[in-house]
């Protein structure tokens, strides 16, 4: 993520908008949680961005051959990170008001230095 000055964004770019989503999670080491969530309805991007799930047939199989094996293990992971840092051929943009954005991050000087 980089942050660039209105100015900078041409005519032609489309940009989107950011939410803050904050929440508490007690039972975690860090309680306290934000994150920036970018909507894309106003983005155009011409690679597909999904991924295909497995049937539930595949599904089944793995699960009853969990099963049926004595002392066998079983593990799951999310992976909500696929897509981090993925190459992109053109930047996308985002606003998001300066005002949220907290005078310990590192970005906030230089931000505030520009009008």
């Amino acid at each position: 993520m980089f942050f660039v000055q209105k100015s900078a964004i041409t005519r032609n770019q489309k940009v989107t908008y950011g939410h803050l989503i904050s929440s508490i999670c007690p039972n975690k080491i860090k309680t306290h949680h934000v994150r920036v969530t970018v909507d894309s309805d106003r983005l155009d991007y011409a690679v597909t961005t999904t991924t295909h799930c497995v049937s539930l047939s595949t599904t089944k199989l793995l699960l009853n051959s969990t099963i049926s094996t004595p002392n066998a293990n079983y593990t799951t992971m999310g992976v909500n990170s696929f897509y981090y840092m993925t190459p992109m051929d053109t930047y996308k943009y985002m606003t998001l008001l300066l005002a949220l954005i907290t005078k310990k991050s590192s970005h906030s000087t230089t931000l505030r230095r520009h009008p």
